[in-house]
């Protein structure tokens, strides 16, 4: 467990203890779990590993423009729409045309054919934003789209380029037959310093396989000097790569061009905040689909990405619907459907290990108005400021732990049912782990409010232990109530009541209860005499239960930079220094924040070289 921070240096072993931390006054009746929680906050900044890195927004050329939908065929001619745009940057003005032409079963269109003037003179410029071809002939359908869009440049606060302005070329492809479905999408940017280029397919078929793992589709991916944002955890099931093989694989493009020129800029506008240039930055990616006994669909993906930062990340889908729908049969109101996100993510770089799960908000049982809710979260940190911590959560923490920044959120695991207007229940448990403690809990609460009656049912149970300082809290409750509302006048309350209320905490043994009975209450203390209060632990017990034994392993020393070679000299290592470039690292078990020079203390902000 990584050892919470002290004062100053450790002292040697025949030196006095240091002084105790002052603690204030005897805290309420809840404070100990709080305070013995609340040791756990430390101000630390979010690992990048967790959030990844987030993209420039990016605008194009046709994001501008304002369409008018015609919709009017004239024999083999289609004209789908027509667009107005001003251009600010050049003065100019555009008009657009999107427009198709049929020949039997092909179908070619142009999206975005665009002639422009500047404002103040008449000097026309022709652009074309996209084309596309589309092959129908019985059960085999074949399509292709291609559009160019032009990246506006970003700037951060300063006025600084986060990234300049780019070309982009993007396309789209798809056939379909009635047994397989391939489609693929890829981008190429080029920019000023470097080109970039990914391309992501994804194959819809049979394969095969054993009935607990029937794959039935494929994908994989690549990109150069591409980086890829991966998504938090209750964003997986939309993450573009995995949206598009589950929900998206074979199915192409809408037939109409206007509504297929739409659907690609969606697409590609997902894409882009979540697969973006970044100069010397890769990824690979590789998926697979599969059933299991036909009840269970799932999708999971590897997404390694390596160059300026290494990352290994897997995302995956589980969906189950009972009774299964038959591809051919009638529909059936399910009576459950549970989907289940999954992410796990491997980062050498910055130390950091993650596996979560969590039920998406398709998710329900019995009716559709009772969600299922909850979520798995298991992090470790083997590097970087966190270095030593791990936590994990199914369900949650307790309610009055003061969780970390860095820490996961994880939902409770339970349900949330409207059963009708006026009826509601919802409940949840959970349990957590950490180096500093253990905690679990749960709460159950039903409420029925019709008219001008009102009734409730509350359980709720939670439970805290943790040590070095040892200490436990627990806390239980239970409350019925009904109440009624009547108009004479003047509005007035009738409010009946039962529940109890205890609390015990320790060492020593001691607790509260409070039982209350519509307008008769009692409040009882037992156990030990004593108010809750959190001892801290003494320095003997803190060193032998976090710090080396060997206090040579209390302090390494090494050279960072500047090393030119290393001699024995009378059976002793010497280093040879460059002092130009001499860089010592200095690390400890415990936090620090004084050194000493020979006699001199040097203040750390102040230390060079």
């Amino acid at each position: 467990a990584a050892p919470p921070p002290i004062a100053a240096t450790p002292p040697a072993d025949n030196a006095p203890p240091p002084p105790l931390p002052t603690l204030p006054a005897p805290p309420p009746l809840n404070q100990p779990a709080q305070q013995a929680i609340a040791t756990t906050n430390e101000p630390m900044s979010t690992s990048p590993a967790t959030t990844g890195v987030t993209p420039a927004p990016a605008g194009s050329a046709a994001s501008g423009i304002q369409w008018i939908t015609i919709g009017k065929g004239f024999g083999p001619v289609q004209i789908n729409r027509l667009g107005l745009q001003f251009e600010m940057a050049r003065q100019m003005v555009w008009a657009y045309l999107d427009a198709g032409l049929s020949i039997g079963p092909l179908t070619f269109t142009l999206d975005g054919l665009g002639m422009g003037t500047p404002i103040n003179t008449f000097a026309p410029e022709f652009r074309l934003l996209g084309i596309g071809i589309d092959y129908k002939a019985g059960p085999v359908e074949i399509g292709a789209a291609f559009l160019r869009t032009h990246v506006d440049e970003v700037l951060d606060a300063n006025g600084q380029v986060v990234t300049p302005a780019y070309d982009e070329y993007s396309g789209l492809a798809t056939i379909k037959t009635p047994t397989i479905g391939l489609s693929a999408v890829g981008s190429y940017s080029d920019l000023p310093e470097y080109k970039s280029l990914f391309i992501y397919a994804v194959l819809n078929a049979p394969l095969g396989g054993p009935a607990f793992f029937f794959v039935t589709g494929l994908a994989a991916g690549f990109g150069f000097n591409r980086a890829v944002k991966t998504p938090d955890i209750t964003a997986v099931a939309q993450f573009p790569l995995v949206n598009l093989a589950v929900s998206g694989a074979g199915s192409g493009p809408p037939s109409g061009p206007g509504e297929r020129t739409n659907y690609i800029h969606e697409i590609l506008d997902q894409l882009r905040g979540s697969i973006y240039p970044m100069k010397g930055q890769y990824f690979l990616a590789a998926g697979i689909h599969f059933t299991s006994f036909e009840l269970v669909d799932s999708f999971a993906m590897l997404l390694v990405s390596f160059g300026k930062h290494f990352e290994i990340d897997v995302l995956g889908l589980s969906t189950v619907v009972v009774p299964t729908p038959l591809p051919d049969g009638p529909a059936v109101t399910p009576v459950a459907e549970v989907q289940l996100a999954l992410k796990a993510v491997f980062n050498p770089g910055d130390g950091f290990l993650s596996i979560e799960a969590q039920l998406t908000s398709n998710s329900f049982i019995l009716d559709k108005n009772c969600h299922l809710t909850g979520g798995f979260a298991f992090y470790c940190w083997f590097g970087g400021p966190h270095q030593g911590d791990f936590v994990l959560s199914l369900g949650g923490f307790h309610p009055n732990f003061q969780k970390p920044d860095y820490y996961p959120t994880v939902p409770r695991l339970g349900l949330n049912w409207q059963v009708t207007p006026d009826l509601s229940i919802q409940g949840g448990i959970y349990f957590a782990l950490t180096p500093h403690m253990v905690m679990a809990g749960g709460r159950l609460e039903a409420l029925y409010q019709g008219g001008s009656l009102k009734a409730w049912f509350t359980l709720a149970a939670d439970f805290l232990i943790c040590w070095k300082p040892y200490h436990y809290d627990a806390h239980a409750m239970l409350d019925i109530g009904v109440e009624y509302t009547y108009h004479l006048f003047g509005t007035h309350h009738i409010n009946v009541t039962v529940g109890a209320d205890v609390h015990v905490w320790g060492p020593d043994f001691a607790g509260h209860a409070h039982i209350h009975l519509w307008c008769v209450t009692y409040d009882l203390d037992f156990g030990a005499a004593t108010t809750p209060k959190l001892e801290p632990i003494d320095w003997a017990t803190f060193r032998k239960s976090f710090l080396p034994e060997d206090t040579g392993k209390m302090v390494q020393l090494s050279v960072m930079a500047g090393l030119l070679r290393k001699e024995q000299v009378d059976a002793v290592e010497q280093h040879v220094i460059n002092p130009r470039d001499f860089q010592l690292g200095v690390d400890l078990v415990v936090p620090y924040k004084a050194l000493q020079i020979g006699a001199r203390d040097v203040p750390l902000q102040s230390l060079r070289p």
